[in-house]
């Protein structure tokens, strides 16, 4: 897993990226077994190490989550 920083909020430091949201050890990785990331801007668990959304993103436009979902969850 990349470097990860709590930082004592509802936030993580990730890489260089603040991300509002926190580790969930609940859910990994099927790839690489990392444990996920919540991001509660876009309702979605991501793994960090592989820069992947573990959830697919729905297709309702007008749903804001999926709407404004980058491709990667690091970019």
């Amino acid at each position: 897993m990349k470097e990860v920083e709590e930082d004592g909020g509802e936030s993580i430091i990730l890489e260089g990226y603040r991300i509002n949201g926190y580790i969930y050890d609940q859910k990994h990785c099927p790839t690489c077994d990392s444990p996920s990331i919540y991001a509660y801007d876009f309702d979605a668990l991501f793994c960090s190490k592989c820069n992947l959304w573990l959830e697919s993103a729905c297709s309702d436009p007008s749903y804001e989550f999926c709407r404004e979902r980058p491709l990667r969850p690091l970019s």
